[in-house]
């Protein structure tokens, strides 16, 4: 109100304005009465005595049924090829590469197959595994169109004078399942009837159902082919469906009988020697078997476009949800089922004895639909299915890469991607640490290349290998660090993967978990250092494994062998040789936790076709000279891993210097006969393979055992006299090599000599030799 300068004015306008003020607070009662009343017939609807109504959400007027049910949890991973990574967020690039989706299934029922519903458990995901059962309450949100549809959540039709008005008896069938089944425990299949109905009525249906509050109440995990006694050895089964759809012209070349070729073995001449039987054989090393008569292969001819209990199905357009492809991807399996049925009715009746069920169709044949190249289950439980679906490409590839489908039986087994770490700075000036799934080069789980995807293959690393019981640590190979005397090395001597199935050294890091149980259930920390060395042959181990991984890996690896699906992903935090490159390093160093346990270095001294000399040792402080550790000097061991590291590059150097100076003078004299001593290493630790014996007066012959280094002069290889006398002076080596003798001479077969030969004095060698 306005301040008015006559008294009397403003008398009559104060009086104004306080009889508004009566009104408005009278208004302002009545409002209070009326939602009061409103509150309260709200309570009296929702009292124990009157149906439960599904709520409506006030943005949107989303509808929420929920029903509370009980499930098996499977996981499930996909895979899609590396791409080159321009984003600044290296985490998303990881979640692009292996995306984790989870389903609930019903294995009470009794059914064959399965009924099995894709759920969101939200931020509960990563605590689930394949196997557990749980007790949850799953969330439907319906569309606003649906709600309406029904006359449900408030959102009936003004215009109707209070009576719904529903299109047909389908809708009034959706209305009484909706309001019976919320708030009441059902079984997962009448919940799918329920998510059926709903998505029939409005083909634009919601995400996956949120599942909220699991509750673990049981196991159900089911230890699938993972091999725990010494020597035992299992069989796989499975039944692979390879689809084509005449009706909408989808004929691939791809058969079953082209599969065939690729799935059984025929010989080491046939045309495709790097079949699934052969890869079963070789990289488990015989412990798990792919026979024929237990992997059958059949063609299954569908049409593109219909409904199954999953809902309806589009494979040319492909995402009949609206959503994403949940229901082509069950509208294989279930068409396969019925496929069987009818044509094969006593297979049909041994479904279940087939534990696998490969399911290769071209998903992107029309167009791109999905982009992955393999899907699988994470684990597989009892009684139920364990499915694995390949993404053959285009309808015109006539072959299948085997590499994907045995990464996707790898996963039916428990085994998670193989992947490397990889460290960034943000620009907090934060290092962050991240394990890029599927990027192992070595390994059947990360992304091998074979050289020759048709006859050579590329077998699994230490951690996976040890996950699933194939291989073990060698004799005096399972330490714990803890265990270790601080500043005494230790000398192992690692066969390759390729010659025994005891290969490797598991170094127990953990600080909580260190006992050694391979059977915990519990993760426990560890480096897994093993040697790879490729094979000559036709499909043998490793056989497709490129000469330039030829190292010692170091891995580390958070499960153990306990039969159950693995939880972490191994990564490759160390790439090893004895000579160093810009991409690989002769030692590794693990920091310990708490800092107070010091840390572990782990170097390689030599490597040989037959064994990688490898040291280990640990070490409690940085420096020998630290701070109130001056008796750490003259105590004789090496504290601080020094000698230990400056040992082993001052072997580098001196190999490098050697290799530099015989290649300079075996370029001028011997360049006829392309033989690259930069590949070779004359000094090398290992005894060079491909040096034949040519020529008429100089002559590189074939070493017969490993060289080692002369006490004098590094360049010198020790060998003996025949009268067993080692040389005294480093000029009858190195300095002044020798003519060799002729080939035929076995005694000098172990020496590998350069003609004396002065450089050209227009080389630059020449003024150093001076």
């Amino acid at each position: 109100c306005k301040v008015n300068r006559s008294s009397a004015a403003l008398a009559a306008r104060t009086l104004a304005c306080w009889a508004a003020l009566q009104q408005f607070n009278m208004a302002r009662a009545l409002m209070g009465l009326l939602l009061a009343a409103l509150l309260a017939g709200v309570c009296c609807i929702n009292q124990p005595g009157a149906a439960a109504q599904p709520t409506a959400a006030v943005l949107g007027y989303q509808v929420n049924v929920t029903v509370i049910v009980e499930g098996t949890v499977q996981v499930y991973v996909s895979n899609t090829l590396p791409q080159n990574d321009t984003s600044s967020s290296r985490t998303n690039s990881a979640k692009t590469l292996a995306e984790y989706t989870y389903a609930l299934v019903d294995t009470s029922a009794g059914l064959n197959p399965p009924v099995e519903l894709r759920v969101d458990f939200g931020a509960r995901s990563n605590s689930l595994k394949t196997g557990d059962v749980v007790q949850t309450s799953l969330t439907l949100q319906l569309t606003p169109d649906q709600a309406k549809q029904l006359g449900i959540g408030g959102l009936n039709d003004a215009s109707s004078g209070g009576q719904r008005r529903l299109l047909s008896e389908a809708h009034e069938r959706a209305r009484r399942m909706v309001l019976d089944f919320h708030e009441t425990r059902r079984s997962l299949q009448e919940f799918m009837s329920l998510q059926n109905i709903l998505n029939i009525l409005n083909r634009e249906s919601s995400d996956a159902p949120k599942a909220e509050n699991p509750v673990i109440v049981g196991k159900n995990t089911a230890k699938d082919l993972f091999v725990l006694a010494a020597g035992a050895q299992q069989n796989v089964s499975s039944l692979t469906f390879v689809f084509r759809s005449s009706a909408c012209g989808l004929i691939p070349n791809l058969t079953a009988e082209v599969v065939r070729q690729w799935w059984y073995d025929n010989g080491d001449n046939a045309r495709i020697t790097a079949t699934m039987e052969r890869y079963h054989k070789t990289c488990t090393y015989d412990q798990l078997t792919f026979r024929p008569e237990k992997n059958l292969v059949m063609d299954v001819d569908i049409p593109c476009v219909g409904n199954t209990s999953y809902g309806p199905y589009d494979l040319r357009l492909g995402r009949a949800n609206g959503k994403n492809d949940e229901n082509e991807k069950y509208a294989l399996t279930e068409l396969a089922w019925m496929h069987l049925q009818r044509t094969n009715p006593s297979l049909y009746s041994q479904w279940s004895t087939f534990r696998r069920k490969i399911m290769i169709f071209p998903f992107n044949w029309y167009k791109p639909v999905v982009t992955w190249t393999g899907l699988a289950a994470l684990g597989c439980t009892e009684k139920s299915d364990c499915y694995s679906w390949i993404n053959s490409g285009f309808k015109n590839n006539s072959f299948i890469d085997n590499t994907i489908v045995i990464r996707n039986l790898g996963h039916n087994i428990g085994l998670m991607p193989s992947g490397m770490r990889s460290c960034y700075t943000l620009d907090d000036n934060i290092t962050r640490c991240d394990t890029m799934p599927y990027t192992d080069p070595t390994d059947g789980m990360g992304r091998p290349v074979p050289m020759d995807i048709w006859r050579t293959i590329v077998c699994n690393n230490a951690p996976q290998s040890y996950k699933a019981g194939w291989a073990e640590p060698m004799p005096g190979g399972h330490i714990r660090v803890i265990d270790m005397l601080p500043g005494a090395p230790r000398t192992f001597m690692i066969p390759p993967m390729s010659a025994t199935s005891k290969n490797m050294i598991r170094i127990i890091i953990d600080t909580v978990n260190v006992w050694k149980d391979s059977h915990s259930s519990e993760p426990q920390r560890a480096l897994f250092v093993s040697y790879r060395e490729g094979t000559n042959g036709s499909a043998t181990y490793d056989s497709g494994l490129p000469l330039f991984l030829n190292f010692v890996w170091v891995h580390e690896y958070n499960d153990t062998a306990n039969g159950a699906p693995a939880s972490s992903m191994p990564a490759i935090v160390g790439i090893l040789a004895s000579n160093r490159t810009n991409w690989r390093t002769s030692s590794f160093t693990q920091q310990l936790t708490p800092a107070a346990l010091g840390g572990i270095v782990i170097a390689v001294r030599s490597t040989t076709p037959q064994f990688a000399s490898v040291s280990l040792c640990r070490y409690l402080r940085t420096s020998e000279s630290a701070a109130g550790s001056a008796s750490s000097c003259s105590d004789g061991l090496d504290n601080d891993c020094f000698r230990h590291l400056q040992a082993q590059q001052q072997q580098e150097h001196h190999l490098n210097r050697c290799h530099h100076r015989g290649f300079l003078q075996f370029r001028r004299r011997h360049q006829r006969w392309r033989l690259l001593l930069r590949r070779h290493h004359l000094c090398a630790s290992y005894p060079t393979p491909r040096l034949l014996c040519r020529g008429r007066r100089y002559h590189f012959l074939r070493l017969r055992r490993p060289l080692s280094l002369h006490p004098h002069d590094p360049c010198c290889p020790r060998h003996r006299q025949p009268d067993n006398r080692h040389h005294k002076h480093p000029d009858h080596c190195c300095n002044r090599p020798r003519r060799p003798h002729r080939c035929h001479h076995a005694h000098h077969h172990h020496r590998l000599l350069l003609p004396h030969r002065r450089p050209h004095r227009h080389h630059p060698a020449f003024h150093r030799s001076r």
